[in-house]
């Protein structure tokens, strides 16, 4: 009973203190009080922060490195049983120290090393290498505080003494290089901590000792009540207790995210930066595309090991983002251990077509028609089915007129038309058809040589949305070169729009792998959400160059040549995303050693994310979204809106607004996009119901 009143007391002392919010209070404070002599910090929770919580996380991070290093040595030992044995070793420093009459407190060397040596491990592991390893991760697992650097900055331009504080099983020397990593030593005169000292501040007796060494002209800032306001206050020193209600928020969500079922959710919250984004793109493009695409990647890079593959090759313009975080994975994840060979790789349809094509034939025409007249832009021509198989149809133009034929003129009936058949059979369409295909299949393969593709024995395309008809292709063009390789397949999405995609081939899916989503696999509504992103993705993560239609030889070297098209204009635009999502990679794979979870495991909550985030997209983002458009150019080129711009007229007659959904790529996000999205999905959800209804009273009747 007295207990409990005791605590109830406490709790009435804690909400009476006046206690500071934030980092500018204080500064606020310190400028209207500058009579100390001196000013002194706790570390952790006050000038710093933790990424992770509880803190206690860095030692189980620490057990599982040591557990799969030994592991690498034949020696199998738990992390549970190593993380046991440095509980027990604790415990008897501890001890010890107490014996000595020191305050219950030791050295991150002495717990290693016997966590090293009561393990038996100790002869294959070196406890400097552990004790590093854990420095490295305090410094990632730590940020500044907001604030903290100007609060220090001021202290020291007006000349007065910093000394920092702190109860902590750190050296000196460890707190020091933690306090550099930050940027903070260069403001801090003097760094007193208990491990060295033998002494803590929630006993009393670091403080008593810092007054005989300082003198008690001190105010102490820190963020524990008990150890760092009411013990210096009760020696006599002037306390400020810093508590922060938004850290304590901080806190309290990234425990409830570390017991999440969704690790993907809290890896993104750990790894973040408090930074704020320059536009509404960048955000999309760190918070959304980044995490996706990082995933993959990854995911790309291990299954590429597993696969014994030699090199990777980033299929362009999509790749040019995905090559950019493989390169970012090789500094950061796999810095000591390698990744293979990355290249961008300028491969396109229209070249890989034209390279196949030898003739063309009356049924090839066919496919093409039939595969193009999908599209209801405009009526099929003649330029546009020689144009989708690479050929330059300005060189065609003659012949089709000694045929009766005009190259724009619409071919409504190809069946029908007699003029056809006859120019596909003439000796000139075939003889240039020939000398097209030959110079194209040497340049490409010439290329493939010069990025180093050919020679290989095992080598991967990586590429976002393919329905792998034009590495099928490829590997029908070299299957007789002895120096064409064996070619996996990585896609973030495996599509099937069209199989024959109009070539009467039937693309050879035995070595691809939709990593995201495959249409062999998984849900409508996965595949839907991926093959949206997997659009976004190819419309940010591209370099400021158009696809590539063919290759040229400048002095000896095969460049390709590239074709601008429509979504280059919106590049301003788009790069800011594609900073966001680059910004993203490095912060995974900088904070990569925070977690423990593989990259298998993220990538089937990384989904569920895509889900959730197409299907319900946030205004904030489709309001930055809502200007963009996709292009397609092939077989011929085509704009498509992102996004629908509903108004309130649509809403009402709703026929606008079922066109708008109906005419946009993303009809989520079109309908978020309405001045009152609730009222719009209610409306179209109502027009949609009639509209079934009344099919459905039209069989009956």
């Amino acid at each position: 009973m007295g207990h409990l009143i005791s605590h109830q007391i406490t709790a009435v002392h804690v909400c009476l203190v006046k206690r500071f919010d934030n980092m500018e209070d204080i500064l606020k404070w310190l400028k209207r009080h500058s009579n100390y002599d001196i000013y002194s910090f706790d570390v952790f929770d006050t000038l710093l922060r933790r990424r992770i919580d509880p803190p206690e996380v860095v030692k189980q991070l620490v057990a599982e490195h040591m557990s799969e290093l030994l592991a690498r040595s034949e020696t199998r030992i738990s992390p549970q049983e190593i993380a046991t044995q440095r509980r027990r070793v604790e415990e008897a420093l501890w001890k010890e120290a107490q014996a000595e009459g020191k305050d219950a407190d030791y050295h991150l060397d002495d717990v290693v090393a016997g966590t090293l040596r009561s393990s038996k491990v100790d002869h294959v592991l070196s406890r400097e290498h552990m004790v590093d390893y854990e420095i490295g991760l305090e410094k990632k697992a730590t940020q500044l505080m907001p604030g903290a650097p100007e609060v220090l900055g001021y202290l020291k331009s007006t000349g007065k003494r910093v000394i920092c504080i702190s109860d902590s099983y750190l050296s000196v020397e460890q707190m020091s290089a933690i306090l550099e990593h930050h940027g903070l030593r260069k403001y801090i005169d003097k760094l007193f901590v208990s491990s060295d000292i033998g002494k803590r501040k929630s006993t009393g007796r670091l403080f008593r000792h810092i007054i005989e060494k300082e003198g008690k002209n001190i105010v102490h800032i820190g963020d524990n009540y008990d150890s760092d306001y009411i013990v210096p206050g009760k020696l006599g020193m002037k306390a400020l207790w810093f508590h922060s209600g938004s850290e304590q928020l901080r806190k309290k969500e990234l425990r409830e995210l570390f017991n999440s079922e969704n690790k993907m959710d809290y890896v993104n919250t750990i790894i973040r930066s408090p930074a704020r984004y320059k536009s509404g793109l960048q955000r999309v493009g760190y918070e959304v595309l980044g995490p996706a695409l990082t995933v993959f990647v990854h995911n790309v890079a291990e299954q590429a090991r597993k696969d014994n593959i030699e090199a990777l090759f980033f299929v362009a313009r999509d790749g040019y983002a995905m090559k950019k975080i493989y390169e970012t994975l090789q500094r950061t994840i796999y810095a000591e251990s390698g990744l293979l060979p990355g290249k961008y790789m300028c491969l396109g349809r229209l070249p890989v077509r034209l390279a196949s094509l030898h003739e063309l034939n009356y049924a090839q025409i066919m496919d093409a028609y039939a595969y193009i007249a999908r599209f209801p832009e405009r009526g099929v021509n003649l330029k546009d089915i020689l144009g989708s198989y690479g050929l330059k149809p300005d060189r065609f133009s003659d012949i089709a007129r000694q045929y009766g034929l005009d190259l724009n003129e619409p071919i409504t009936n190809p069946a029908r038309d007699e003029r056809l058949p006859k120019l596909v059979e003439s000796n000139e369409l075939k003889g240039i058809v020939r000398r097209e295909s030959a110079q194209a299949r040497d340049l490409l393969r010439d290329y493939l040589a010069g990025i180093g593709f050919m020679g290989k024995n095992k080598v991967a395309v990586v590429d976002a949305n393919a329905e792998g008809l034009t590495q099928s292709i490829l590997d029908m063009i070299f299957s007789d070169d002895a120096d064409y390789p064996v070619v996996s397949r990585y896609y973030f999405n495996l599509v099937t729009i069209n199989v024959k995609g109009g070539t009467g081939i039937n693309p050879d899916l035995s070595q691809v792998t939709g990593i995201v989503s495959d249409w062999r696999r998984g849900s409508g509504n996965e595949r839907k959400s991926s093959l949206l992103l997997g659009m976004l993705i190819e419309l940010f993560a591209h370099p400021n160059h158009g696809v590539t239609v063919g290759y040229r030889n400048v002095d000896g070297q095969i460049l390709p040549v590239f074709r601008k098209t429509p979504q280059e204009s919106q590049y301003p635009l788009t790069s800011q995303g594609l900073q966001g999502i680059l910004s993203y990679a490095h912060d995974y794979g900088m904070y990569h050693r925070l977690h423990n979870y593989d990259c298998e495991q993220l990538l089937e909550h990384m989904k569920d994310n895509i889900k959730r985030w197409v299907l319900n997209p946030p205004k904030k983002d489709v309001e930055a979204l809502k200007e963009l458009f996709l292009t397609s150019d092939w077989p011929i080129e085509s704009n498509h809106r992102l996004i629908g711009q509903i108004k309130g007229w649509d809403i009402v007659t709703t026929t606008g607004l079922r066109r708008k959904v109906r005419d946009s790529w993303w009809p989520e996000a079109t309908l978020i996009s309405a001045p009152i999205p609730v009222l719009s999905k209610l409306s179209y959800r109502m027009s949609s119901f009639v509209d079934r209804g009344l099919q459905l009273l039209s069989h009956f009747t």
